[in-house]
């Protein structure tokens, strides 16, 4: 995705308000479709804002990352942007 469609997917995801915590988070996170597929709840910290990618989903299984490689996501400038939204 180019910048300017990413700016174009956060605009038109306002639409859908339900969703756009998490489609904000996969955009500026720079998350994978099928990283985000395979997210946990325990993935994610709230304390410390961030989000632990570590495994994606793939024609219908669990497998490792496309680069093999673990890695946190810092999520705070995102969680503000949200927060101040709501």
């Amino acid at each position: 995705m180019t910048w300017e469609q990413r700016d174009a997917f956060l605009t038109a995801r306002s639409a859908e308000r339900c969703y756009d915590a998490v489609f904000a988070t996969l955009a500026k996170a720079g998350v994978r479709p099928g990283e985000a597929f395979a997210l946990k709840l325990e993935d994610l910290d709230l304390g410390e804002r961030t989000v632990r990618v570590e495994r994606a989903w793939n024609r219908g299984r669990v497998k490792a990352t496309k680069t093999h490689e673990e890695r946190t996501v810092d999520l705070s400038p995102i969680w503000s942007a949200c927060c101040s939204a709501i």
